[in-house]
């Protein structure tokens, strides 16, 4: 567990402030941020493994009521939910009168899914994805206002800083890969790989790039997030690529954090 709180921090003032809240098998965290100046005020991450997706739910709402800063009312809030469901489909093509035909063809088992939507505007595209209905109505019951997001709304949203050539992004969770491709600031490819070893990574990532034909020298990759399989990144992967980096969110640094705490949950510090 890590905790940080910034000396300015004024907890009269929560509905100025924006709450943004991480939510996976492998716990829970929450921050923290003045959107005035962009000022991290307060992190916290609960490392709590949950062995099933089924019981996120109740072990969301007893972290929730065990940290009390969390009953106050913010400006905003929002919660980043990590699934490895999820699809992108064209804003054009996107139809709620077809919504259920839709989700039968993108989602195997989709009767049985509860699929929520969220708009991408920088690519004009709709984000489609799963959250168990306890979940969701965990989430509505405790903040009747929030944002569920997925981490790949977020990632595309924000990446990648420089449009020229092609830049890949990896997010890691644990186990799962978060893979996003774009060519000239257009996106080309958002999936998610199951990784149980180091190599699995290089294993996607060149056999993708080959597949589409792209000169792996010519490729920049930015990485973030926490799994045991992203510490050797820069080694494994430096010597086939242009330029392998560490991502990290466009927001004051404090001195006291350490700088792998940003990489590790880069995607609730990405302001909305």
């Amino acid at each position: 567990m890590f905790e940080f709180f910034e000396d300015s921090f004024d907890l009269e003032k929560s509905n100025e402030y924006i709450l943004s809240i991480q939510v996976s098998l492998d716990g829970f965290s929450f921050s923290i941020v003045r959107p005035s100046d962009q000022k991290l005020l307060c992190f916290k991450n609960s490392e709590i493994k949950i062995s099933s997706n089924s019981l996120i739910a109740r072990r969301f709402k007893e972290w929730i009521n065990s940290e009390n800063l969390l009953q106050k009312t913010f400006l905003k809030t929002r919660i980043v939910v990590f699934n490895d469901i999820f699809t992108l489909i064209p804003e054009h093509l996107h139809d709620n009168s077809y919504k259920q035909q839709l989700t039968n063809i993108m989602f195997e088992n989709s009767e049985k899914m509860n699929i929520l939507e969220t708009r991408i505007e920088k690519i004009d595209a709709k984000l489609l994805f799963h959250i168990s209905k306890d979940l969701e109505k965990t989430f509505r019951e405790i903040y009747s206002e929030c944002d569920i997001l997925h981490p790949v709304k977020l990632i595309v949203e924000h990446f990648p800083k420089d449009p020229i050539g092609k830049s890949l992004f990896l997010y890691f969770n644990d186990k799962n890969l978060y893979f996003v491709l774009f060519e000239n600031g257009n996106l080309l490819m958002a999936n998610n790989f199951s990784i149980n070893h180091t190599n699995d990574v290089i294993y996607y990532v060149l056999t993708v790039l080959k597949q589409l034909g792209f000169a792996t020298k010519d490729t920049h990759l930015l990485y973030a997030g926490k799994s045991p399989y992203s510490n050797e990144i820069e080694t494994n992967l430096g010597v086939y690529l242009h330029s392998v980096k560490e991502a990290l969110p466009n927001i004051n640094e404090d001195s006291s954090l350490p700088k792998k705490l940003f990489n590790e949950y880069l995607i609730q510090l990405l302001p909305s």
